[in-house]
């Protein structure tokens, strides 16, 4: 009787040679469906920067009596180590990749060779560096920091930056009037002659929209340059533009940024006082990185504080085509990248002034998801 249950059993096609085939495949086929949603968890749904980011050093800037650091902004220079500009304290500093104090120089006033809340410098292929500063000007220096020009009102509000593109020219970020109607936001600026070649990018969103005001905002757009391509975001929008070097516009992106607020104005906004409460309940995009061909960096924050200045950063990763790569929030601030070696700079959380860093790079599982190489 044992015999005949048996091989009725060994019948069944549910045991039958292919069957077992099938099922296995199918298994395989399950496994690996959740092998990829543990990934996507990890990479997209960190809860920690710990998550995504490997620390690999720590790093602290040399101050001085003349050098106290404040609110800086930070570029990589091409002939090693790092341009900071310190918003606070008007000056524009040196430091090797070490942190040792190389050179500074500016400091407050409208003199020739001063400076106003300057921005991030560039170093260009000559050496002289250039710096932006408060109102649209640029002001250009030599290799030790003695003081060659000044443009005036090159650009009048936005965002008062520059970014370092291919070429004699450099990536100008600023609208060139103050008034209504769609500016462009975009500029190439040639340093020696003190010009802008050609403008681009408009206002995503009219300035009339919100009582005229939006253009009155300091930091509007920003813009990262990677090889031939210039990735663009705007304050209000998590959205990535993308142009040639050319100023050619490419295609617009919308990322599904997870924690990104976005709200509608409850009644017509006609102050600026106004739109600065309106903003306190809308996440702000603040930077853009290129981090490498497949991989852009977002830094975004919320308001906590208007009148203290605090507030809650968060830090995506997401691919060109717009796929979240991790989402994190309550990180640090993210000051630069290195493209070149993945290194990144933070701002170091247990301390209050700046001259602190964090050096890390993305974890392997981030690297993968976005096909690359660890």
């Amino acid at each position: 009787m044992e015999d005949r249950y048996a091989a009725l059993i060994v019948e069944l096609p549910l045991f039958n040679k292919k069957s077992i085939i099938i099922m296995f495949k199918d298994t395989c086929r399950i496994f690996l469906i959740l092998i990829i949603i543990w990934i996507y968890s990890l990479t997209s749904l960190g809860q920690s920067i710990e998550d995504v980011i490997l620390w690999v050093d720590s790093l602290k800037l040399e101050e001085t009596e003349e050098t106290f650091t404040g609110i800086i902004e930070v570029s990589l220079d091409p002939e090693g180590g790092f341009l900071v500009a310190d918003v606070q304290e008007h000056q524009v500093r040196l430091y090797t990749q070490e942190g040792h104090l190389r050179l500074y120089f500016g400091g407050p006033g409208e003199a020739p060779g001063r400076l106003r809340h300057p921005r991030a410098p560039v170093r260009l292929l000559s050496g002289r560096i250039l710096v932006p500063d408060f109102g649209g000007h640029l002001s250009l220096f030599d290799s030790r920091g003695k003081f060659i020009r000044r443009y005036t009102r090159v650009v009048v509000s936005g965002t008062y930056a520059v970014r370092d593109v291919p070429g004699p020219e450099v990536l100008l970020i600023g609208m060139r009037k103050a008034q209504r109607g769609a500016q462009p936001l975009l500029h190439f600026f040639d340093p020696e002659k003190g010009k802008i070649t050609k403008s681009f990018f408009p206002h995503p969103i009219s300035p009339g929209q919100y009582g005229g005001v939006i253009h009155s905002l300091a930091h509007l757009v920003d813009a990262d340059v990677l090889g031939d391509r210039i990735v663009a975001t705007f304050l209000l929008l998590n959205r990535l533009y993308f142009f040639d070097l050319n100023g050619r516009f490419i295609e617009a992106i919308e990322v599904p940024l997870r924690h990104f607020r976005r709200t509608i104005p409850e009644k017509p906004i006609a102050s600026l006082e106004a739109f600065t409460q309106f903003l306190e309940s809308h996440s702000l995009l603040t930077r853009v990185f290129w981090l490498n061909r497949k991989i852009i960096l977002i830094l975004y924050k919320d308001l906590l504080d208007v009148q203290r200045r605090k507030a809650r950063w968060s830090l995506a990763g997401v691919t060109p085509r717009g796929s979240v790569l991790f989402e994190v929030t309550d990180v640090p601030r993210l000051l630069a990248v290195n493209p070149q070696t993945g290194t990144l700079f933070f701002t170091h959380p247990n301390y209050e002034t700046e001259n602190h860093w964090l050096v890390g790079r993305l974890k392997p599982h981030v690297l993968r998801a976005a096909g690359l190489r660890p």
